[in-house]
Formats: C-alpha cells, structure tokens, sequence
C-alpha cells in the first residue's frame, strides 16, 4: 500500500483509563479488519491544549458525550516521506 519511501501513522481515540487499556481497544478494534498496529507512539490523555485539528477536536467531543467505553475512533490517514 506504501511505498518503500512513505511511512504513515493514524490518530486514534477512545476513552481509557490507561495506556494499556488505550493499546488493548485500539489493537481489538484493527483486529476486527484483521490489521495489526506496527507501533504505538506518543500515547497520552486526550487534552484541548495540544492544538489539535477540528477533526481530533470534534472526534474527542463525540467520545465524550456518548460515553462509550467500546467506541475507537480514528481520524485522518497521513503519509510521510520516510528519509531512508
């Protein structure tokens, strides 16, 4: 899907209580389309100072007000030149 140059990352979101239980949903959810993640980087509680695109800002606010400790939701695909 990408080429030896790129690399890629997602922004995923859910409500947990910890980095572990964050790694669990997140990597329970990818299973489901049978994708593993490759790493988790930068793992941190969700904050409105992290300047942060409306896209991030609108996914928080939805986990927020439904509440549901099943919900993973991811935002925007991004790629990158990979400096080799």
């Amino acid at each position: 899907m990408l080429a030896p140059d790129e690399g890629a990352f997602v922004n995923f979101l859910t409500l947990a209580s910890s980095e572990s239980e964050y790694r669990a949903k997140v990597s329970g959810a990818l299973s489901t389309y049978r994708l593993d993640p490759m790493e988790f980087e930068d793992v941190r509680p969700f904050s409105e100072s992290d300047n942060s695109s409306a896209e991030i800002l609108s996914i928080a606010a939805e986990l927020e007000e439904s509440r549901n400790p099943r919900h993973v939701r991811y935002a925007k695909f991004h790629t990158y030149p990979r400096v080799m």
